[in-house]
This record gives C-alpha cells, sequence and structure tokens, in this order.
C-alpha cells in the first residue's frame, strides 16, 4: 500500500512508497504564511534527487525543500523574479524556476541556493511550467507562445514544442 503525502494549500499529492514512512506522523505538509515550513502561494513542485519534495512559492517567492518522509521543511531559499511558477529539478540536484512578469526568465540555482545563472532568450515571453531532460536541456512552458521552448544548456533557444 502506497501512502499519500497532500500539501492542503497547494492542493498537491505526492505518492510515497511503503518503505521508509513508519514515522510518518501526518501526511499533510505546509500551512499559509511565511515561515519555515509554511507555504503561500505554491505554484510549482518537483522532487529532487535525493527524494525530497520542493515547492516553488509564488508569494513568498522562494523554494523550500520539505522532508518527503516526515514532512518538515529542510531548506529554503529566495528566487528572483516576478512571479515564480514553474520548478524543476535537474540529475546534479540544481534547481531550474521559471518566473513570468517583468524580469521573466529562467533561473538555475545551485542545491544550496545560489543563483547559477539567468537565461530570457529574446522568443520567451511569458514563462510558466518547467521541465529538465536527462541530458540537461531545459522546457519552459510559454503561455503567451502557446507553446514550450526547448532551450540548451546555456539558454539559448533550440526550437518550439507544440508549435
Amino acid at each position: 500500500k502506497q501512502q499519500p503525502l497532500e500539501c492542503p494549500v497547494c492542493h498537491t499529492r505526492v505518492i510515497l512508497p511503503d518503505e521508509g514512512v513508519d514515522g510518518l506522523r501526518s501526511n499533510i505538509f505546509g500551512r499559509l504564511g511565511k515561515g519555515v515550513g509554511d507555504l503561500n502561494g505554491p505554484a510549482g513542485v518537483a522532487v529532487d534527487k535525493d527524494g525530497n519534495i520542493a515547492v516553488v512559492e509564488k508569494f513568498n517567492k522562494r523554494v523550500q525543500v520539505f522532508d518527503a518522509h516526515r514532512g518538515h521543511s529542510l531548506k529554503c531559499f529566495r528566487v528572483e523574479g516576478e512571479d515564480p511558477l514553474g520548478l524543476a529539478v535537474d540529475s546534479d540536484g540544481r534547481f531550474v524556476v521559471t518566473s513570468f512578469g517583468k524580469n521573466c526568465g529562467v533561473r538555475r540555482y545551485s542545491p544550496q541556493g545560489e543563483l547559477l545563472n539567468t537565461y530570457k532568450p529574446d522568443c520567451m515571453e511569458d514563462p510558466r511550467g518547467a521541465a529538465v531532460l536527462q541530458d540537461g536541456r531545459m522546457v519552459a512552458a510559454d503561455v503567451n507562445r502557446h507553446s514550450c521552448l526547448l532551450l540548451r544548456h546555456d539558454g539559448s533557444h533550440i526550437r518550439d514544442i507544440g508549435r
């Protein structure tokens, strides 16, 4: 039997395997607020290479990483951009965050939360969702373009997908 871990603020469910959840006191994590463990405007969710749950928060403008077995906050860091929405984690544990608005773009952060790169190809208009392919290329869903942008490791545009 698998155990769901739920976030009541963002209405997200993550299914955990049976092994390793014996100490799980509650299957709910996060509550509305600004403090450690709180969430405000959770918009994107991803799983890091250690199996922890990362959440990007639109209103707190941060990424917060939660222990998948106990639901407590392990770390959080501020992110740049007006409205952070998309989140992905690459195979090296780096976080990729998309944000839209005045300062839109794709930003890559170290596993410790340090800003490494900011990418904004000329064709990018309104990035929302994010994904990282196994080879490190990035994908950003662009609402205004009605397509997804496939980006190289350096953030340069390869092509549109779905256009």
